[in-house]
Order: C-alpha cells, then structure tokens, then sequence
C-alpha cells in the first residue's frame, strides 16, 4: 500500500489558508466572532475549526479556482472536497488488526439507529444490530477457498487520487460515466468500513475531479445535523454526501427518489474493536480533527 501522505500542493495552500483565517478571526473585534465561538490556534491540525468563517466571508477569488479557498460565500463541490480531503488527514489514523472489528453506529429516519461489527479481513462472522430490541443478524465470514472474503479495511487501497478509480473498478465494479453508483458506493464504505486517513482524503481528491457532482447548501442529514452537500442527479432522484460544514467531517448519505421521499443513513460513530458486539472505548475511535464529534 501506497502510505506516502504528503500534501498535494493545493491542500497544503488550504492549510496556510485555514490558519491565516484563525489568527483573523481571533483578532477581529468580539462583536465580529461572538456567534463563532472562541477559536483556539495551534499548528495544521487544529486549524482547521476556522473553515467555519471561509464559507460565510466574501468572495476575493474565483471560486471555482483549486487552491483559491480563502473567502468563499459559494464553495463549488470541489472546494468542499478538497477541504473534507485536508481535514481526513487531520484525523488520527489507527491500523486494525486482521481478527478485529469495524464497528460502526448508523441513524436513520425516524430515530432509528443501526450497529454493526464488520470482520476487518472478511474470515470472521460480523454482526448487524438493527435496534437495541432487535434481533441481532449474523453475518458468516468466509475462511475457506469456496468463498471470497468481505473485509471492511482494505491495506490495498491507495493514497493517491490518481490511483483510486483503477481500484475502484477492480474492487468495487464502478465506473467514471456512472455518477450513482461511483458516489453511492463511497457513501457505503464510508458508513460501514473503515478507511485510513490518506485513504479518505485520496478518495475525496478524487470525488473533486469527477464530472457531475454540485454543491447544496444549509442540509440536513438523516440525523437532523446540518451541513454541506455534495450532490448529483439520476434519472429524477438525487443523492448527497454531507459534510460538517465546520470540519468538513463527512456526516452521511441521503437519497432523495422521484416521489419526494427521503432515505439514506448518518454516520454517527466508526471504530475498531477485538470481538463482535463489543461496545468502542474513546481510545478505539480516530480522532476528529479540531475536536470535533
């Protein structure tokens, strides 16, 4: 695996940007910054709370310029992307083991939440829990030559955006001319699997040259938390993948179909555990960039 995670001259330009956009905003006068809470500057990593003034400044440059993101009112869908691709890095990477877990905690519509515990090799049953009075769904692994594993970490993935769509479909058979599946399929590992920081920002710098995609501002994902949207269009439904319009943590999936109706899952937890139906500890968790949940 590729594990060279050194920033595209772009995102490192949206680095400088992020933190010249703090000291900023900590010198502006305290009727300016009391909506925006207090915004504490220390290298790279925590920088990046400051993306929150970036969308609600003026314009100073085009926007539809790569590394041009200080001030932007409109981000386009890749200025969003490219600021989820900066903020995956900013995220603490843990490396799983072959017999651990993903667990992940999903929301639906309606409150509904869903756990699951996924083999990290695809040998080991995993375990779905749809509710806390469900039923739990046993998943078999596959640990013989008659079947094919189903791993939810792939050590084969690569860090580098121009390398993901040959391996996307070799791994996941999608293709560049089909924008619902592409888009789709990314929402899906990012909800159930668990990708290592460059994995996530490569797949993002990818998402950002892809045809098709545009930018929905002030969303809400399944859960009711708001956000950004990156969204595309098929055959009169649609489909957004929602950021935090803050962090540019990535919230989850939502589909909307031809009658109006809305589906989708938010992300609400990712880990990586020893057993199936073990619950995460904080230290099990990659930490968010900035602090945030």
């Amino acid at each position: 695996m590729n594990t060279d995670t050194t920033l595209p001259p772009h995102l490192e330009e949206i680095g400088r940007q992020l933190t010249a956009a703090a000291h900023e905003l900590r010198a502006a006068p305290r009727s300016t910054r009391r909506s925006r809470g207090l915004f504490v500057v220390v290298p790279v990593a925590a920088a990046v709370a400051a993306a929150a003034l970036l969308l609600s400044s003026a314009n100073t440059s085009d926007p539809g310029e790569r590394g041009q993101v200080t001030r932007i009112t409109h981000p386009t869908a890749t200025q969003v992307l490219d600021r989820a691709a900066f903020a995956a890095l900013q995220t603490s990477p843990l490396t799983p083991r072959a017999n651990q877990f993903v667990y992940t905690k999903v929301g639906g519509g309606g409150g509904q939440v869903s756990q699951s515990w996924m083999s990290v090799d695809g040998t080991r049953n995993s375990l779905i829990l749809q509710s806390p009075t469900s039923k739990p769904t046993r998943l078999p692994g596959c640990a013989d030559s008659g079947c094919t594993p189903q791993p939810a970490y792939f050590p084969e993935m690569p860090t580098t955006p121009g390398a993901m769509l040959p391996y996307l479909e070799k791994t996941q058979r999608v293709r560049l001319d089909d924008i619902n599946d592409l888009a789709k399929t990314v929402g899906f590992m990012l909800d159930t699997d668990y990708l290592l920081p460059a994995q996530q920002s490569a797949l993002y710098q990818f998402l950002a040259n892809t045809p098709g995609l545009t930018v929905a501002q002030s969303v809400e994902d399944v859960a009711g938390r708001p956000g950004v949207g990156v969204e595309w269009s098929y055959l009169g439904s649609s489909g957004m993948l929602i950021f935090n319009a803050s962090s540019y943590q990535y919230l989850g999936l939502t589909t909307r179909g031809i009658n109006g109706d809305i589906g989708g899952v938010a992300l609400l937890q990712t880990a990586i555990v020893n057993a199936a139906g073990e619950q995460p500890t904080q230290d099990q968790q990659p930490a968010a960039p900035g602090g945030q949940a």
